[in-house]
């Protein structure tokens, strides 16, 4: 397993290797999948990707919006067993001191991203853009 910078070749590498429940919120949000890719491509902040031999496995990061740290992530199949290497880079974004506020969104029907946030520390704070997705929010 290598935690490396992401790159549009990640991007595109893990896209068709994502797991049904991150594919189908992707595409709640996003015409295609294509469109997901090149909106990730730019997006500015620290961002990466958790690889092994079969290739990118989880792709994330941290957006950059001023003080405040948009979190996100997708991953493929099998991703669970890299949670312990998404924990690290979280806890390591925390540290830095780059941001007074994290916020993240989950799906509203995602039971087990909403869990893992809230485990992680974020706190429900209003309902996100549409009323499919949920916003959480930690300060720092």
């Amino acid at each position: 397993m290598r935690l490396v910078p992401l790159t549009l070749e990640h991007l595109q590498a893990i896209a068709p290797r994502l797991c049904a429940r991150h594919r189908e919120e992707i595409l709640r949000r996003f015409e295609c999948l294509e469109d997901w890719v090149r909106n990730r491509a730019q997006l500015a902040g620290l961002h990466y990707v958790i690889e092994d031999a079969s290739g990118p496995m989880v792709v994330g990061g941290v957006c950059n919006e001023g003080s405040i740290g948009h979190i996100w992530f997708a991953c493929a199949d099998d991703w669970e067993r890299y949670l312990l290497a998404m924990l690290r880079f979280f806890r390591e974004v925390r540290r830095s001191g780059a941001y007074r506020v994290l916020v993240c969104e989950c799906c509203a029907d995602n039971r087990k991203a909403r869990d893992f946030v809230e485990r992680m520390g974020f706190a429900p704070y209003r309902t996100a853009r549409s009323s499919d997705f949920l916003s959480y929010r930690m300060a720092l």
